[in-house]
C-alpha cells in the first residue's frame, strides 16, 4: 500500500536514522542554497497531514439540483440540521452528466474546502 511505501522512505531517510549524539553548540546552522534547476523530470511524493481527518461523505456529496431524492437521503442520514451534513448553500455543484452515473446528474463539493 502506499503508506507502507511512505513509511520505508519516511524512515530510511537521514534525517530520521541518526546515530550520532546530538551536541548543542550554539551556533546557528548554515543556510542550504537553493538546488539548481535541472532540465530532468521532477516527481515528488506530497504527503498531507491533516488535524483531526476527513469526513469523505462531507467531501463529495449528492447534488442539490439535478439529484434531490439522493440529497435529502444523504442530508437525512447525516442527521439533518442539526447533524452534520452539508446544507445546500455549503455545496459547489459540479456537472457530471458525461460521466453516466444513474439517477444523478451533478455532484456536489464542500465549499469550505481550500485547494
Amino acid at each position: 500500500s502506499a503508506d507502507r511505501v511512505l513509511l520505508q522512505l519516511m524512515t530510511a531517510t537521514p534525517e530520521f536514522h541518526t546515530s550520532n549524539t546530538l551536541r548543542k553548540t550554539g551556533s546557528a546552522r548554515p543556510i542550504t542554497p537553493p538546488a539548481e534547476k535541472s532540465s530532468a523530470p521532477y516527481k515528488a511524493i506530497v504527503y498531507i497531514n491533516l488535524a483531526g481527518g476527513v469526513d469523505s461523505f462531507n467531501i463529495l456529496t449528492p447534488g442539490v439540483t439535478k439529484c434531490t431524492s439522493l440529497y435529502n437521503d444523504y442530508y437525512e442520514a447525516r442527521g439533518r440540521g442539526s447533524g452534520i451534513g452539508l446544507k445546500s448553500d455549503e455545496i459547489l455543484s459540479i456537472d457530471v452528466s458525461s460521466a453516466g452515473i444513474s439517477r444523478c446528474s451533478n455532484l456536489g463539493v464542500n465549499k469550505h474546502l481550500s485547494a
